[in-house]
């Protein structure tokens, strides 16, 4: 797991709370940003409480989670990229949805 992404789990949790989300594990490894050195883009699966609420993308509880996470890791990270694992269809990593996940919340 990214050092940056380690160093922010107790931020990362609280938002998670705050955000009523179930499980969140951050999809490695984090890539480089090709247009500007020094900046990630930082991929994350998400699992909501409710399998069945909105989640389109435009709106809550997608557009404000996104935006907590972009907010926390701004200056580090150029994209934030949030996603419920039946949204993913195409890693731009090798390897299985499964061996690329590392898991940094769950509630209890």
């Amino acid at each position: 797991m990214d050092k940056v992404v380690k160093d922010k789990r107790d931020e990362i949790v609280a938002i998670c709370k705050h955000r009523n989300i179930k499980r969140l594990d951050v999809i490695g490894p984090i890539v480089d940003c090709p247009h500007d050195v020094g900046l990630r883009d930082l991929h994350f699966v998400v699992e909501l409480f409710d399998p069945n609420a909105k989640w389109d993308g435009w709106g809550p509880p997608y557009f404000d989670f996104n935006h907590d996470l972009e907010k926390l890791f701004k200056g580090y990270a150029e994209h934030v990229l949030v996603a419920r694992e039946e949204e993913i269809r195409i890693l731009p990593f090798e390897g299985t949805l499964e061996e690329l996940k590392e898991p940094i919340y769950a509630a209890v």
